[in-house]
C-alpha cells in the first residue's frame, strides 16, 4: 500500500513524455510534410518510403522529386498512394526542417518583385526556430533596370503558420502577446535601431515562450 500512494504522488510526466521541448539539438524525422499540422507533429513522408529510382542517400533524390508533377509513396499500410508535388508544404532533411513560401495554402507572401528561385531553393530555412521564427530563402528581385539575387527573411508565427514579410511592423505584431518585451522594443524609437535589436529579441521571446513537438518512444 506505501508503495502504491508513492507511486500516485510521483508526477505521471516521470513515467510517460508526449511532447519535448525544442532546442537547436532537436532532430526533426527527415522526409515530406503536406502541410502545417505534419511539422508541428513532426511527422513527415519519410523519404524511405518514397518510391523513388534513387535512393535515399543520392542528394539528387529529393531535387528530381520537386521537378515532378506528383510523387508516389507508400503508406503506413503498405499501400501505395500518389500526391502532387505542388501539395508539399515543407520537407526536412538531415534533421533540419525547411517550408515552401509560395505554397497555395501560405499566404503568398512573396511580391511581384520577388520570385523564389526553382527548385529546392523555393524553401527557405529556419534561422531561429521558436514561437516566432525567422526563415531564409534566396530569391531574385527584378526591377525596371536589371534581375538580382538576394537573401530573403520572413517572420513565421509558429502559432498560426502563416509567414509575413520581415518588417518592423510586422514583428511589433507577433510581439503584442508578451507586452513587456513589446514595450520594451517600442522604446527604441527608430525602425533602424529596432532592426539590430530584431534578432536579439527573437531569441528572447522563443527563451521565454519555448516550443515543444511530440515525443516519440
Amino acid at each position: 500500500m506505501k508503495w502504491f500512494l508513492l507511486l500516485c504522488l510521483i508526477p505521471f510526466g516521470l513515467f510517460a513524455q508526449d511532447s519535448i521541448r525544442y532546442d537547436v539539438d532537436f532532430e526533426f524525422y527527415n522526409g515530406l510534410y503536406l502541410s502545417f499540422e505534419d511539422f508541428r507533429n513532426d511527422n513527415p513522408i519519410s523519404f524511405e518510403s518514397i518510391i523513388s529510382t534513387r535512393t535515399i542517400d543520392d542528394p539528387l533524390m529529393l531535387d528530381d522529386l520537386l521537378k515532378q508533377a506528383s510523387f508516389r509513396y507508400k503508406d503506413g499500410l503498405g499501400e501505395i498512394r500518389e500526391q502532387t508535388t505542388n501539395r508539399i508544404w515543407g520537407f526536412a532533411r538531415q534533421g533540419r526542417p525547411f517550408v515552401k513560401l509560395n505554397a497555395s495554402n501560405y499566404m503568398g507572401i512573396v511580391s511581384s518583385r520577388e520570385t523564389l528561385r526553382a527548385g529546392n531553393n523555393e524553401f527557405g530555412q529556419f534561422v531561429e526556430l521558436g514561437q516566432i521564427s525567422l526563415i531564409q530563402v534566396n530569391m531574385t528581385v527584378t526591377s525596371p533596370v536589371q534581375n538580382h539575387s538576394q537573401t530573403g527573411q520572413f517572420l513565421f508565427s509558429i502559432n498560426t503558420g502563416k509567414a509575413v514579410h520581415y518588417t518592423v511592423a510586422n514583428f511589433e505584431e507577433l510581439l503584442k502577446s508578451d507586452s513587456e518585451l513589446h514595450s520594451e522594443f517600442v522604446r527604441f524609437g527608430s525602425d533602424k535601431k529596432k532592426k539590430e535589436m530584431f534578432f536579439r529579441f527573437i531569441k528572447r521571446f522563443n527563451e521565454k515562450h519555448p516550443t515543444y513537438f511530440p515525443f516519440y518512444e
